[in-house]
């Protein structure tokens, strides 16, 4: 199966989007397309890195298992985020797994063919320089707020940046287009299921959430903005 770039349903979104002609063309004849069902993976912790995953459609999320073998959420990637870049001049194998949270499509691209377009391309390295720069600065913004906030507020955030990247409004308040159990949650906010399942409530109780079944709403974000921000 292939597609060109150019035709992607997705181009504006895609990292490889901006490059010259000549680079995306190279991309193009050597890119594979990959169909991943949901809760399969795409990679797995420990295996060796023989190239680079770009999203083209679906939410990934990436887990890695902790010292007593629990699986601790790290983040959630979705259309044009690229899985096992930091892999890609080094002999690595994936420090991570990424599993698919919905029926996802990926374009997988070797290793080998990605080095020579970066010693070939300027354009190429210089997106890929800025994909490290802005995840680098996405990790101290991580750590800052584990540092500055307390459980309540990063919860509050968490939320926020979930509706950022999968809201989708619905009348009068933002359904979260993504399911992540409290485990989860609490993983990627640094504490313990009990305490998310608490501030859940709480939220709901106060208005601000609503929940039903496995799917949160958002019904009240400015309130949830102030509880964000109090750590600040």
């Amino acid at each position: 199966m292939s597609m060109r770039c150019e035709s992607c349903n997705f181009v504006s979104k895609g990292f490889f989007c901006g490059l010259d002609p000549l680079a995306l063309s190279g991309i193009n004849e050597n890119k594979v397309i990959h169909k991943i069902k949901k809760g399969k993976p795409i990679c797995l912790e420990g295996t060796t890195s023989h190239g680079i995953f770009c999203i083209r459609s679906g939410k990934v999320k990436i887990t890695k298992k902790t010292e007593n073998g629990k699986e601790s959420l790290l983040r959630i990637v979705t259309v044009g985020d690229l899985i096992g870049h930091y892999s890609l001049i080094n002999n690595f194998t994936y420090k991570f797994s990424a599993i698919a949270l919905e029926d996802t499509e990926a374009c997988f691209i070797d290793k080998q063919m990605i080095v020579d377009a970066l010693n070939t391309h300027s354009s190429l390295a210089m997106a890929l320089i800025k994909k490290f720069s802005d995840e680098m600065h996405e990790c101290d913004e991580r750590f800052s707020s584990i540092v500055q906030r307390n459980v309540r507020e990063r919860l509050a955030e968490l939320l926020l940046n979930l509706s950022k990247s999968f809201g989708v409004q619905e009348d009068e308040r933002i359904r979260l287009g993504v399911r992540l159990t409290r485990d989860e949650m609490g993983s990627m906010i640094g504490t313990v299921n009990e305490t998310v399942t608490r501030f859940i409530s709480e939220f709901k109780d106060e208005g601000l959430i609503e929940e039903e079944g496995k799917t949160i709403y958002i019904v009240n974000e400015d309130k949830l903005h102030e509880f964000a921000n109090a750590g600040k």
